[in-house]
């Protein structure tokens, strides 16, 4: 079965990965008409920065992780 144009979404040309040592990402590209990795990045983070866990609050750094985070993605060029 396909989906109508209007529910089909492109795929996300960017991955980003959280954990509880750093913030790591890829950008995907295309050569040849077959996915490739365009770029990777990853980025330590400070201890304690983010903790595992469903019941309470995830980040305790956020200055931290939002560092990270843009470093990650100034590399993979976005």
């Amino acid at each position: 079965m396909r989906l109508p144009s209007i529910l089909r979404t492109a795929a996300p040309s960017v991955a980003i990965q959280f954990t509880s040592r750093g913030v790591s990402g890829i950008a995907l590209g295309r050569r040849g008409g077959a996915p490739v990795v365009a770029a990777h990045a990853v980025e330590p983070l400070p201890a304690g920065a983010i903790t595992p866990s469903l019941t309470a609050q995830n980040v305790a750094d956020r200055r931290g992780v939002v560092r990270a985070v843009s470093r990650v993605l100034e590399r993979l060029g976005g």
